[in-house]
């Protein structure tokens, strides 16, 4: 065994002096990979990553449609890979988003924004530090469990029960600096800023892969 144990650290010592002086590349594009972890009636639940960085954080959903490859209201949006940009007056239609949050580009309605309730959108990304896998719904709806789907969000009755149940995530302000959405943002920018740099490019794509290959039906 000693024999072996020495030939393998000559290896890993030989790979090591080959990666000393190796240039760190940086991506000439960004790619959150967001991966579906489960779902059931009342929500869907996921994590993700920044590809190539150790960034990573969940998402909360609403459910899966009924016809889950076309937009519906109310429910999660489509997997597949779009382009992403930052919410701004051309990208939204309520300011509170503006500046502090990303969209899907072809889809604008659709942010990733902070929240801790699933009927806090109607088919946004919510963006969160912990997993919210175990939140307790449809107890922990904001609203009365038969008004989650009604529109403007403004009319839905609020649950008097919304506070008896804990929450894996704590709610933000969509300007607040700790708002996990709005330092998503930040982070993202900051990449967009060193790859202009490296690069000399003046536009970086951004994208995100909705992924539900591994998607569980959770109880």
């Amino acid at each position: 065994m000693n024999g072996l144990d020495a030939a393998l650290k000559e290896r890993a010592d030989i790979l090591l002096s080959k990666l000393k002086d190796c240039e760190v590349v940086i991506p000439e594009e960004i790619v959150i990979h967001y991966k579906r972890k489960g779902r059931n009636e009342y929500r869907t639940w996921g994590e993700f990553t920044i590809v190539g960085t150790d960034y990573k954080g969940y998402v909360l959903e609403r459910p899966k449609g009924d016809n889950p490859t076309k937009l519906e209201s109310c429910k999660r949006h489509p997997a597949g890979i779009y382009d992403i940009v930052y919410s701004t007056s051309s990208t939204g239609s309520e300011e509170k988003f503006w500046n502090v949050t990303m969209c899907l580009k072809e889809h604008t309605a659709y942010k990733l924004h902070g929240g801790t309730r699933v009927d806090n959108s109607d088919g946004c990304f919510l963006i969160n530090y912990n997993s919210p896998q175990f939140d307790k719904y449809p107890e922990a709806f904001q609203a009365k469990e038969e008004d989650v789907c009604i529109r403007p969000a403004s009319n839905r009755r609020p649950n008097p029960d919304k506070n008896k149940y804990a929450l894996a995530n704590t709610y933000y302000q969509h300007h607040d600096e700790n708002n996990p959405a709005f330092k998503l943002k930040k982070y993202i920018e900051a990449m967009e800023a060193e790859i202009k740099k490296k690069y000399g490019i003046e536009e970086v794509v951004k994208r995100i892969i909705i992924d539900e290959q591994d998607e569980k039906i959770d109880p």
